[in-house]
């Protein structure tokens, strides 16, 4: 009787999980950040945890913050994408700048690609972006090898402004990106980037049940 009781009520949990988080709209990526566990949420799929860091800085110029980076939320064909934007992702000269941009998707996905959105930097300046994408978990010790990276570049010369990888299907992705601006004596430029995550076909996503019910239990550790 009790396991008759506590099925529904998980099921339950389970559509309603989302229930407690707003819609992602265009916003700066500080309120992101404010958003905590909580997150939004993208046709109904919720992206959280979000994080800003500068790594490093030189050559005089001055980092951004996270109240100078727009998010921009976009839904189409089972495609989930957040696109970071700033005037401010551009060195000259002596510069560089590294950031790192973290949050995690919680969509039934099954890969994810990067576009960078870049002006023509001057060879041999390099704008780069590499995302590392944990599929299945968050980032740290939960974290299994191997990760599965995308890497997009534009340096001037030879560009590769999209890449694109698969995995099998999962409830949770963790994202870290990593924004490298060097101008190397030249100049480097962007103005940022979109990281997305694909969704099964809809008549696959009844393949996911342990997958649906371990994010469930996450999120309940997480309250």
């Amino acid at each position: 009787m009790k396991a008759t009781r506590w099925l529904p009520a998980l099921t339950a949990l389970a559509f309603t999980s989302t229930a407690f988080a707003g819609p992602c709209i265009f916003d700066t990526l500080a309120n992101y950040i404010a958003l905590g566990a909580g997150g939004c949420t993208i046709n109904g799929e919720i992206a959280d945890n979000f994080a800003f860091s500068v790594l490093a800085a030189s050559g005089g110029y001055t980092p951004l913050n996270g109240t100078q980076i727009t998010v921009t939320p976009s839904f189409s064909v089972e495609r989930y994408s957040l696109m970071f934007l700033s005037t401010g992702f551009s060195v000259t000269g002596s510069e560089f700048v590294h950031y790192e941009i973290d949050f995690t998707w919680d969509p039934a996905t099954i890969g994810g690609d990067d576009e960078l959105i870049t002006h023509s930097p001057v060879f041999p300046g390099i704008a780069k972006v590499t995302t590392k994408l944990c599929a299945g978990s968050t980032f740290g010790a939960l974290c299994p090898p191997p990760t599965n990276t995308l890497t997009v570049f534009h340096d001037g010369v030879s560009p590769q402004l999209t890449d694109v990888t698969y995995f099998s299907p999962v409830t949770l992705i963790g994202t870290q990106s990593f924004i490298n601006l060097d101008a190397n004596g030249a100049s480097a430029n962007m103005d940022g980037f979109v990281t997305s995550v694909f969704a099964p076909e809809p008549g696959t996503t009844g393949l996911l049940p342990t997958a649906l019910v371990g994010l469930v239990l996450r999120r309940r550790r997480r309250s």
